[in-house]
């Protein structure tokens, strides 16, 4: 049979974990990835298919809206780039076990999310990318009877006890002739949520790991002592006695990413079983993620030619190779027997610069050159190039590969960090040429590119004070660990923060002092909710660096997310006192006092915020709206609407202000045409933003508009269905329509949703009493909501 499937289901495949819509349309969903599973043939059709058919009977299916439409436009426009084959309606395809994996891996990269965006279940797709593709399973569901080498788990099956939860891989698996969603074998362990996954906070997350490892304990007969829920950095690896224990705790650890004790139990594992090649793997990359990387090389040595492993394995022993300066062994590290596009890119360019470091700089640059790829290739192709170019001393030829990179903005727009560091580079090299009036005319077209960059503007001003300017690339181990650094900082969008996190790490083992490297890795420990291990990469900065500044800023951004507020605010006002003139210490500062609903320091910092500017421009925006914040939760309304009204005099189309503004015109019962409007301006601007979508509702609510508020609401909830006070929202609007049921069932899900304390009460009454009829106000049924957004993080 023919397997009929839209673009963007290539894509929902790939993480499907037995959820959806309704049992029959997860029992369709079982049976077209067994079929695909199978090998069956898979022909691309426009609109609904065989994975729809369960929806087509509702009312109003979300199958036939435009938006599905358009992820369908996207998902073909990626999958298509990275399969190297257009993805048209009519077209058939089979997606054999190197189409999956490639498809995988550039889905835990980010690379193919962009038709993700949006999706009622895009943070669940994104979790069980960051746990490998991986979820849950308990062993009363499997059958255990079987020998240690039957079923589809092997051996593993015998470490295990009964009612042991384990994780089995997700998604297709092609197989001749057998349909599984499974792999053949345990990949890890359960417990909370990744790092990092928006499905778990980081108290939550050390809570269960104390929670898992003593029930390990019960399990594997481990004497253990209670560990404290927030004593991460006291905690200390346990002496286990068993294989399934140390199995089990280290890949706990892991999820909860902490990466120490993660390897002292993998090693405790391996004193079992000291020829595991999967945990070696799994010791190796937790050894480099923790940037351990000396300890991480006696597990590559006995990696080396294991095939799935290798793109790390060989990875390190190349790096370590540069290291020693041997680019003779480099060359021959560098050479892999399965590679994707990402890893050709990786492994020529790097083997561009161990010819470089041999001495053979033009073969350098002509095998980078030769590398075949899709289009994307280009940008980091011409940027190695022209910095071996400059590195050997080839004037003419770097002077020609760095305009010509700089002068290709369109790649620029899917990797703009790369086209900016060749733009860096480019200013560099014509600084030490001696022709300041170009440097300087690069340096303009970069901070028009992309404006504020702080080593733009570092530069600059070096190069106007006539001091002497290093090139950003000295040695061959600094051109490896900068293309290291420029795949790693493409691909972090989101969704691939532990792959990062590997590149990262093995640029700073070639150059350790990278404060770029630096900032782009503690950036990756903060997208994983690791705000302790983000604050010690951030002191690593050095002082001479042109980041320094945006390290300090985020060290006591990062200090306040730990619960550390007092330090947070005693580091940002020595911050602010040192910067009077730099608007985002006052924004950090303020960010913190408003988490800690201190709105009256929060107020007169950003009036003294004020004072220091002379002459506003667009750009300081934010620094009135925080103010307007600040003064309508102080509840001085006259104070905080001209503040509001001068954020909209300086930015006239931001959509958090239209929105802010609007939402409380509305809700005070005032200006209620003009507020309006303002929030559908804001709607219009940001119409995948949930708060914004949810505002225009709850102000057609307030208005007795109900049906346009359920309209409304129900498309805020699609595009955030995480949110408790929207499915609370969403609820109340139900209610007034008379659709009761649903109503209960909106309120249920947003208590399990474990709202604020106010929040909750109110949802208990409701869920009691329902609403009270209808009065002349209200305000009164729904605790009023504001929607305020994070305060922005300083920007590099």
């Amino acid at each position: 049979m023919t397997v009929r499937l839209r673009a963007h289901h290539l894509l929902c495949l790939l993480t499907y974990v037995g959820k959806g819509y309704s049992p029959a349309f997860t029992a369709n969903y079982d049976k077209v990835g067994e079929a695909v599973g199978e090998g069956e043939a898979v022909l691309i059709v426009s609109g609904p298919d065989d994975i729809c058919a369960r929806m087509l009977d509702e009312p109003d299916p979300h199958c036939l809206r435009e938006g599905a439409a358009e992820r369908d436009g996207l998902a073909a426009r990626d999958v298509g780039a990275l399969l190297g084959r257009p993805i048209l309606a009519g077209d058939r395809l089979v997606l054999d076990a190197s189409s999956l994996a490639r498809m995988r891996q550039a889905f835990a990269a980010g690379l193919t999310r962009q038709a993700c965006s949006g999706c009622e279940w895009s943070d669940l797709c994104s979790a069980v990318a960051q746990a490998d593709f991986t979820i849950r399973a308990c062993r009363q569901a499997i059958p255990w009877t079987l020998g240690p080498d039957a079923g589809p788990f092997g051996r593993a099956a015998s470490f295990f006890k009964p009612d042991d939860c384990i994780v089995i891989r997700c998604g297709l698996k092609a197989v001749p002739k057998k349909a599984m969603l499974c792999s053949e074998k345990v990949e890890s362990v359960g417990g909370p949520p990744k790092a990092g996954s928006r499905l778990a906070e980081r108290d939550t997350m050390r809570q269960g790991r104390a929670r898992w490892l003593t029930r390990l304990a019960f399990l594997a007969g481990v004497a253990l002592s209670v560990l404290p829920a927030h004593a991460k950095e006291n905690a200390q690896p346990i002496q286990i006695t068993s294989f399934s224990g140390a199995y089990l705790a280290a890949h706990i650890a892991e999820s909860d990413n902490d990466l120490d004790n993660a390897i002292a139990y993998y090693k405790q594992a391996l004193a079992f079983a000291p020829n595991d090649t999967e945990l070696q793997q799994s010791l190796m990359l937790a050894l480099v993620a923790q940037g351990r990387f000396g300890e991480s090389l006696v597990y590559a040595d006995k990696l080396k030619e294991v095939p799935d492993v290798e793109r790390f394995s060989r990875l390190a022993l190349a790096v370590d190779s540069f290291h020693k300066k041997d680019y003779t062994k480099a060359q021959y590290w560098l050479k892999l027997s399965l590679e994707s596009d990402l890893d050709r890119l990786l492994s020529g360019v790097m083997d561009g610069w161990a010819k470089q470091g041999a001495g053979d700089a033009s073969e350098a640059m002509a095998s980078i050159d030769k590398l075949k790829g899709p289009d994307w290739f280009g940008l980091f192709k011409s940027f190695h190039r022209a910095l071996i170019a400059d590195a050997a001393g080839l004037s003419d030829k770097a002077d020609e590969i760095y305009a010509a990179t700089l002068a290709d903005t369109a790649a620029g727009g899917s990797s703009p960090e790369t086209w900016m560091r060749n733009a860096q580079a480019y200013a560099s090299f014509l600084a030490r040429k001696g022709d300041k009036s170009k440097a300087l005319a690069v340096l303009n077209q970069a901070e028009a590119f992309a404006p504020g960059k702080l080593e733009i503007t570092t530069l600059r001003d070096r190069i106007n004070k006539g001091d002497k300017i290093e090139p950003l690339v000295a040695t061959p181990a600094d051109g490896a660990s900068e293309i290291l650094l420029d795949l790693a900082t493409a691909l972090n969008r989101g969704g691939g923060e532990p792959f990062v996190r590997l590149y990262l790490q093995y640029a700073l083992a070639l150059k350790p002092d990278s404060d770029a490297a630096l900032v782009q890795l503690a950036a990756v420990a903060e997208q994983l909710k690791d705000g302790e291990g983000a604050i010690a990469l951030y002191r690593r900065i050095p002082a001479s660096s042109p980041l320094k500044e945006l390290s300090e800023l985020q060290l006591g951004l990062n200090l306040a997310d730990i619960d550390h507020h007092d330090e947070a605010i005693a580091h940002l006002k020595g911050y602010v006192d040192a910067h009077p003139t730099d608007m985002r210490g006052y924004l950090a500062l303020g960010g913190v006092y408003s988490s800690k609903e201190d709105f009256r320091s929060a107020a007169s910092l950003y009036d003294k915020a004020v004072d220091e500017l002379k002459t506003p421009t667009a750009a300081n925006w934010n620094i009135f709206y925080q103010r307007g914040i600040a003064y309508e939760r102080l509840k001085e309304w006259p104070k905080a609407e001209p503040n509001f009204r001068k954020a909209l005099e300086l930015q006239p189309d931001q959509p958090q202000v239209l929105n802010y503004l609007g939402y409380s015109w509305v809700d005070m019962n005032m200006n209620l045409k003009e507020g309006l409007a303002m929030i559908q301006k804001a709607v219009d601007l940001r119409p995948s933003d949930g708060y914004i979508v949810d505002s225009l509702g709850w102000a057609y609510y307030r208005l007795g508009r109900f049906d346009d508020a359920v309209r409304e609401m129900e498309r805020a909830v699609s595009l955030k269905p995480e949110d408790p006070v929207l499915n609370d929202h969403l609820g109340d609007a139900y209610w007034r329509v008379g659709r009761k049921l649903e109503a209960t069932f909106q309120w249920t899900q947003a208590r399990d949703l474990k709202p604020d304390p106010d929040v909750l009460a109110t949802l208990q009454q409701k869920l009691l009493k329902g609403l009270p009829p209808i009065e002349s106000n209200t305000a009164q049924e729904t605790p009023k909501v504001k929607p305020v957004p994070p305060t922005a993080p300083p920007k590099g």
